[in-house]
């Protein structure tokens, strides 16, 4: 388990976490909760929709090497936004996938940026109103990297609007 993410929602902590069983393509995003007594690890549980991300999911063999989850609550929903390629080889490219607890996990999973540039290191957040994520842009050059921004408004589904932050 690498790459943790964690937030709370009322007396419930949830953790989103990398598990890498394999090589690059063998990744997957896994969620956890604890209600009592969190600093003992026999309290968290294993999500029964894991690995929440649908399947398999890959990372580039440049940095980063690791699906990276983030994650924000909202209306009593857990959203997880991560980056990875398709996992099958199709799509090499990385972009931006989620899933969220509101759709049933790894029921639907949004593609919230395209596969002809590359996208790395979501990050969310949730004001209730909007769920707004930054994440960056990368190109051929590894000097050209940009921060965009996409925000959507709860509880619709796809992130929309984009805003280039460079």
């Amino acid at each position: 388990a690498t790459r943790p993410a964690i937030v709370a929602i009322g007396n419930k902590l949830y953790v989103a976490y990398n598990n890498r069983d394999g090589g690059e393509n063998a990744q997957e995003v896994w969620l956890t909760s604890c209600t009592v007594n969190c600093t003992s690890a026999t309290n968290w549980i294993s999500h029964p929709a894991n690995p929440i991300s649908g399947g398999p999911i890959g990372a580039n063999t440049q940095d980063p090497f690791y699906v990276i989850p983030s994650m924000a609550a909202y209306d009593n929903c857990l959203a997880v936004y991560y980056h990875g390629t398709d996992g099958n080889g199709s799509h090499p490219t990385e972009v931006i996938f989620g899933v969220n607890s509101c759709t049933g996990w790894g029921g639907h999973v949004d593609r919230a940026t395209e596969f002809n540039t590359r996208a790395t290191y979501p990050r969310l957040a949730s004001d209730g109103t909007w769920l707004q994520l930054v994440f960056e842009k990368r190109n051929e050059n590894p000097d050209s990297i940009q921060v965009y921004y996409r925000r959507r408004p709860v509880p619709d589904i796809l992130l929309a609007l984009p805003l280039n932050m460079r």
